[in-house]
Formats: structure tokens, C-alpha cells, sequence
């Protein structure tokens, strides 16, 4: 009989990355291939950015509120970890972009932020003709050559115009990773809209296929949805999932070496052998953790721009929340005020906590 092989795994990092990371490498493990996992996490938490607190006893999140329902994978992870009876969408639809001096609504339908119907387009108050007229070229501009990778503001602005794109769409998408849309890639953030250009030949004729099949499979689907009683609930049943004893926190790892065909991981004094490494973490520490193994990887690694952000969360007094139009809140195109976005959280997310307070 053929023994059972094992593989040690040393996961560096407990967010929502690693966490799943592990919980995927134990679900791969058989009878003919033992895999053990360990996770090492700096700090005194598991769940790295997603985080939900307590705001005068109101639940909210310190972090993100929610994830993006058309990119599959955390509704997959959500029913793995028999999360999806608790799956909620937002308790308003509808958003707005701070243009022009005031909110406008977005257009009814409008997949990730991209007109679905050419009418409503035209009818908007947020841009001026002109630019929407040059947002109909999409439909008889040629798509690009199969192939290749480009900025998803390129992709954006090419087809759509600069005023569409930057107004409508890039708020949106680009303040989901608060990245500038010119730097980052459209394969990696959206690759649904290269399908889109492909397929249909224009984004905006993508944008009314989708629609009409979320509407055909489900009515008008959310662009959002979370975990009832906050994502911190995911990050805790994965944490419970792959047991605690897995999850070693307060461990910061100081470096990582090869030795005899293995890896020696030291974490907060004391060193763990592992036959695999995944460094679930932002790519500077990951630089930091390489540069002994390979200096060209920890160069490039090191080199990719990061941004810092905040979270201001603002809880207004009894009788308040009546004055929050419907809807879930709005974005802000770049250079047009200080924040990027606004989440009436009491209108996306009610919770019998908020009562009668507008939460933002």
C-alpha cells in the first residue's frame, strides 16, 4: 500500500485572503494527500479588512459593507460555509453620483454603472448632451483586437468617452479598489466588461444583455449584498471552519527561509517548517518577507502603489433617517469634492438598532 503523502502549509496573513486560502486548502485534503495548514496573523484579529464594530450599539462596518453579487466567488464562499440562507441584499435600490452641483440618480438599469437602455442615457441630467452623444459611438465602433491587457479607464474612455466614463462609470468601479481606473488593469478589476466589448461588440449593448438576464433570472438584481449581522460573520465561520488551533494570532512573521528542500517560517520568536508558503498579505510586506529569497520578485512586488483610505462613520440623532432620500448612497467622480463615496447605511442596511437615526 502507498502511503498517504502530507504537505505542510503555512498561510501568513488571517484576512479575508488567507482565511479562505486555507479553508480551501483543508477542503482539498484526502485520504491519499494530508494537507495541515497553518495561518499566522500579526495582529491580535483574524479578518484583516473586514472588521464590523459597535457605534453607539449600532452594528456597522469599519471596513467594507458589503461584496460585489455579479463577481461569484464570495456567494460561492458564503453557501461552502452555510452562509447563504443569511445572504441579504440592500434594503433600497438605487444610487447616485454628486454631479453638477447635486445628486443624480443613475439610470434605472445600469450595470456596473453603464446605461442599459439608450433612451435613459440620453434622458440623464448628470452629463451634457455632447457627451453622451459620444457614448453612442459605442455602438458602432469596432471592438479591439482579441488579446492583451489595458487600463480599465482606457477601456472605459475608448469606448464610452471621457465624460460617460468618468462621471458614471469609473466612480463606481475604480472606487471599489480605490485605485485610479487609468492604473489599473480592466483583466484583474473587471474582465466582465472585455467580454462584454467582444461579445456584443459594445459596452453598452453588454450592459442591456446583462440586465436582461438578471431581470430574466431574478428581477432586478442588487450590484451588492452582505452577510446578515455583518462580513465579520464570514471571517469567523471561516476561522471556525478551519479551527482555531490553526489560527495563530499576535504572530508577525519576521522572515522566511529555504531550508532542505522546505521553509522556515519565524513568527514571533519561534520558527514553523512548512513544505508550501502562501504570504496572503498587501504586496509591500510580501516584499519585505521575499527579499531574502528573491530580490527580483521583492523589487517588483515593492513597486506596486498603494493609497490609504478612511472610514468616517456618522451616526445623527433620533428622527433623522426620514431625511435621507431612498437609495443606497452615492459616489463622487475624481477631483470633484474630498470623499469618493457616501453609504446611507441605515437605508442600505436597515437594522432595528438604527431606529429612527440616519446612519452614514
Amino acid at each position: 500500500m502507498t502511503p498517504a503523502r502530507s504537505r505542510r502549509v503555512v498561510v501568513v496573513g488571517a484576512g479575508i485572503g488567507g482565511l479562505s486560502t486555507a479553508h480551501a486548502l483543508l477542503s482539498a485534503s484526502t485520504p491519499d494527500l494530508s494537507i495541515e495548514v497553518t495561518v499566522l496573523e500579526a495582529s491580535g484579529r483574524a479578518g484583516g479588512k473586514l472588521h464590523s464594530i459597535e457605534l453607539d450599539g449600532m452594528p456597522v462596518e469599519a471596513g467594507a459593507d458589503s461584496f460585489v453579487v455579479r463577481k461569484p466567488w464570495a456567494v460561492e464562499l458564503c453557501k461552502e460555509l452555510g452562509l447563504e440562507d443569511e445572504v441579504v441584499i440592500p434594503g433600497s435600490m438605487g444610487a447616485y453620483v454628486w454631479t453638477r452641483g447635486e445628486l443624480v440618480p443613475f439610470p434605472d438599469r445600469a450595470p456596473f454603472g453603464i446605461p442599459a437602455d439608450v433612451g435613459e442615457l440620453l434622458r440623464w441630467q448628470g452629463l451634457p448632451r455632447g457627451q453622451k452623444l459620444r457614448a453612442l459611438l459605442d455602438l458602432v465602433r469596432p471592438a479591439a483586437r482579441a488579446g492583451g491587457d489595458e487600463p480599465l479607464g482606457t477601456l472605459l474612455r475608448r469606448r464610452l468617452g471621457s465624460g460617460v466614463a468618468t462621471v458614471m462609470v469609473e466612480p463606481l468601479l475604480a472606487g471599489l479598489h480605490a485605485g485610479d481606473p487609468l492604473e489599473l488593469s480592466a483583466e484583474a478589476t473587471f474582465p466582465e466588461l472585455r467580454v462584454w466589448e467582444r461579445r456584443n461588440g459594445s459596452l453598452l449593448r453588454g450592459a442591456r444583455a446583462a440586465a436582461r438576464a438578471a431581470r430574466e433570472e431574478k428581477g432586478r438584481q442588487p450590484m451588492f449584498a452582505t452577510v446578515w449581522g455583518g462580513l465579520s460573520r464570514l471571517t469567523e465561520r471561516l476561522v471556525e471552519r478551519i479551527g482555531g488551533d490553526r489560527v495563530r494570532l499576535d504572530h508577525p512573521v519576521s522572515g522566511i527561509e529555504p531550508v532542505r528542500g522546505a521553509y522556515r517560517v519565524r513568527a514571533a520568536g519561534r520558527d514553523v517548517l512548512a513544505d508550501v508558503v502562501v504570504v496572503a498579505t498587501p504586496a509591500f510586506e510580501v516584499a519585505r518577507l521575499l527579499s531574502g529569497l528573491s530580490s527580483a520578485a521583492a523589487k517588483e512586488l515593492g513597486g506596486i502603489p498603494y493609497v490609504s483610505t478612511a472610514v468616517v462613520l456618522a451616526a445623527y440623532p433620533p428622527g433623522t433617517a426620514e431625511q435621507i432620500p431612498e437609495g443606497t448612497g452615492f459616489v463622487v467622480p475624481a477631483g470633484q469634492a474630498t470623499i469618493t463615496a457616501c453609504t446611507w447605511i441605515s437605508r442600505k442596511w436597515p437594522n432595528e438598532a438604527f431606529g429612527d437615526r440616519a446612519v452614514l
